[in-house]
């Protein structure tokens, strides 16, 4: 089998500069060098994310952050917004953490509107709202920037959100739409390792935290904060992680910048969806598309899982559908730092690929 390019929504390829960044020597995670550390990550977090607020670093998956969410903001009921595998495990962790959660459907490959957002939050009165930004199983990006007015009716209402896969491929305004927890992991289009996730906390989710019995440990926001206000982790942070990170993040602040990372994102985007398009048609909803995944849907009497199969012997990996979409749709996680160059080349191997596995027409 050849080398893979890994084109599933995560996780995905990772520069050689930013692996080897993991190589430096490991330091004590209470001194001083680490705390410069923690300090660079947090300003330039901040910075990428457009907010003051609180950052915490955890050496988890992001549905560790989900679960911190809930601990620490919802005290009885939950609202979760449900499109799709992921925002549905959100609301899974809520019930099993012993809250009342009502569940806003959405049509899978759509997202949730003003409208239905506004009916469920005058008929209750919610603890958190939760929303993943964009649904990783079918790639629909909610349209957050019309959602948060909404939100902000509702100050005593917690606005959390899961970012995990759009965060570094399209712009995050966390101050500007009222985000009181967002969350996101590395692996995806930050293009780094897995093994860390960060949340911003504001002001209103800590206070919120205090008046909530039964946090935990590990996810305790009131103890994450005091270690952060010191630059540290209240447990041992995955150091050699954190080498990475810094240095990803110099890169595309410095080196790539914001702009040039989000247009290329946007252009790659187009690229897939204008070939993928010949052959299939889109599963989400074109006025809910994110710019770091596609979904195409599949014919009744194709072959999704072969076709997959033979993308990886040529050295493409795709994505088949997640959960109930399995074998019905296949995902391209155009994300993190693949290049239009490397798109072009997965266009060019895989069409004889589709065109030969496609039926015919009799």
């Amino acid at each position: 089998m050849k080398n893979q390019v890994l084109l599933i929504p995560g996780p995905t390829y990772v520069r050689p500069q930013t692996l080897r960044a993991q190589t430096g020597t490991l330091i004590g995670h209470r001194g001083q060098e680490y705390r410069n550390l923690h300090r660079r990550i947090v300003e330039q977090l901040r910075f990428f994310l457009n907010t003051k607020a609180d950052i915490f670093i955890l050496p988890s998956s992001a549905s560790g952050c989900m679960e911190a969410a809930i601990r620490n903001g919802v005290k009885q009921n939950v609202l979760c917004l449900v499109n799709g595998a992921f925002s549905e495990r959100w609301a899974e962790i809520a019930a099993m953490n012993g809250k009342k959660v009502d569940r806003l459907e959405i049509p899978l490959g759509k997202a949730p509107t003003p409208k239905l957002l506004k009916e469920k939050l005058q008929s209750k009165t919610y603890d958190a709202v939760t929303l993943v930004l964009s649904e990783t199983s079918t790639g629909a990006r909610a349209p957050i920037e019309k959602l948060a007015p909404i939100m902000k009716k509702y100050p005593k209402t917690l606005f959390c959100v899961d970012g995990v896969s759009i965060t570094g491929g399209e712009p995050i305004n966390v101050d500007e739409w009222g985000i009181d927890v967002f969350l996101f992991g590395t692996q995806k289009a930050l293009a780094l390792p897995p093994g860390i996730a960060f949340m911003s906390v504001s002001e209103k989710a800590l206070e919120k935290a205090q008046t909530i019995k039964n946090r935990g440990f590990y996810f305790d926001f009131l103890t994450l904060k005091k270690a952060a206000d010191k630059q540290q982790t209240p447990v041992t942070p995955p150091i050699t992680l954190l080498y990475a990170t810094i240095h990803q993040l110099d890169y595309i602040l410095n080196q790539e910048t914001l702009k040039k990372r989000f247009l290329r994102h946007a252009q790659m985007a187009k690229m897939v969806r204008d070939w993928g398009k010949n052959y299939f048609s889109l599963f989400t909803n074109k006025n809910y598309l994110v710019n770091t995944l596609t979904t195409f849907k599949t014919p009744s009497n194709f072959n999704t899982e072969h076709f997959l199969k033979i993308c990886q012997n040529q050295g493409f990996e795709l994505a088949n559908g997640y959960g109930d979409l399995k074998n019905k749709t296949f995902r391209i996680g155009h994300m993190g730092d693949h290049s239009l160059e490397t798109i072009k080349l997965m266009i060019t191997t895989l069409t004889p690929l589709v065109e030969n596995s496609l039926p015919q027409p009799l």
